[in-house]
């Protein structure tokens, strides 16, 4: 009997897909919880605030690499959405490296990093001379953390995979909480507030929606596309596609994906369109990815749902496609080939097991290949 067949007779699959039974997906059922955790957390999240509504603060660089950058741009995308008594740019933390970034006075340094040991700002502290920061990490104990002047801690208590889940989500929520307390926006607050149960159903219907596209083939490129906040959601899409699937991906803007993204797209491709509620640009995009023979994939929003909410609540989908590409790709999400690079590379201080040491939880099945 095929899964298939089960599936028609009511039951579960016999062989579940990864988007069950893998280790990623195991730690991102956690996010409700670590988003929770992290709201509760109103000490840090004041202290974070209350230092950056200082007077000597007229704006905020907002800095981190790879996901931890996305949840920064997250920050200086929502913060437009309402007068601030500061700017806020976000910039990935290479551009600190060698110097040639030139400060300006009222300047104050907002770095996002899950390890809190980003090499990049480790570095630059220590070697540039930057001055005082502040810090959103899920590691306390770490290099960051004690060059800090302040820190927001963001929970992640079952953060075992190397593809961030917890603490990336956890950092969005802390974002756009800064950023509601920053300008006074009180509808943000509260519908940053309401994300653990947001986060819950769409996890729940996630692995629904990736059984209805019902894919059968690997694309050989893709690009994600969404508009304001939406984009720092397309950046984590196609950032989900290349580690766990290994596919080609470019996360852009709305507009970009019409103007420029689309010009590699081929038959077989897929455009991945974030959706937010009455997006004037997603529709006319898609229409010219669809003209380059690409597949359309679009990752659902409700209209109630505050458009600065996608880039936690479509990572649900994201994370559920990246997952069902890799098991058509043959490629096992929870042990990465690679992982030894990406650590070396990007962090001042190993502190983390090899993945394949780390045991699933319990009730998950690892695939026959292992």
């Amino acid at each position: 009997m095929t899964p298939e067949d089960d599936r028609r007779d009511g039951r579960e699959p016999s062989v579940s897909p990864p988007e069950r039974t893998s280790l990623v997906w195991a730690d991102a059922l956690g996010i409700p919880n670590a988003i929770t955790q992290t709201l509760a957390n109103e000490t840090g999240v004041k202290a974070a605030a209350a230092r950056l509504a200082q007077s000597d603060v007229t704006r905020i660089v907002a800095s981190g690499n790879g996901a931890s950058y996305y949840a920064a741009l997250a920050l200086s995308l929502a913060s437009l959405a309402q007068p601030c008594g500061v700017s806020v740019t976000a910039l990935p933390a290479g551009v600190f490296v060698h110097g040639r970034y030139r400060w300006q006075d009222g300047d104050y340094l907002l770095v996002f990093s899950s390890s809190g040991e980003l090499r990049d700002i480790v570095n630059a502290q220590k070697a540039l001379g930057i001055g005082q920061f502040a810090l959103v990490t899920a590691s306390p104990e770490s290099t960051l953390n004690a060059l800090a002047e302040t820190t927001l801690v963001v929970s992640a208590p079952e953060q075992r995979s190397l593809t961030h889940t917890q603490s990336y989500v956890a950092a969005l929520a802390a974002s756009l909480l800064l950023v509601a307390q920053l300008t006074g926006d009180d509808e943000l607050e509260l519908a940053t507030r309401a994300t653990p149960d947001l986060a819950r159903r769409n996890l729940e219907h996630a692995p629904e929606w990736i059984d209805g596209l019902a894919l059968d083939r690997l694309p050989p490129l893709a690009i994600a596309f969404g508009t304001s906040v939406a984009w720092a959601a397309a950046l984590e899409t196609a950032l989900l596609l290349k580690e766990i699937a290994g596919v080609p991906c470019e996360g852009v803007e709305s507009r970009e994906g019409a103007t420029s993204a689309m010009f590699a797209l081929t038959d077989g491709s897929l455009a991945i369109s974030l959706e937010t509620a009455s997006d004037p640009h997603l529709t006319g995009t898609e229409e010219s990815c669809r003209s380059m023979g690409s597949r359309i994939v679009r990752i659902p929003c409700r209209e109630d749902d505050d458009p600065r909410l996608v880039p936690i609540l479509s990572f649900p989908y994201a994370l559920a496609l990246a997952l069902r590409l890799a098991e058509l790709a043959g490629r096992d999400p929870d042990d990465p080939p690679w992982a030894e690079n990406y650590l070396s590379s990007v962090r001042a201080k190993r502190a983390t097991a090899p993945i394949r040491e780390r045991p699933l939880p319990e009730g998950s099945l690892r695939r026959s290949s292992e």
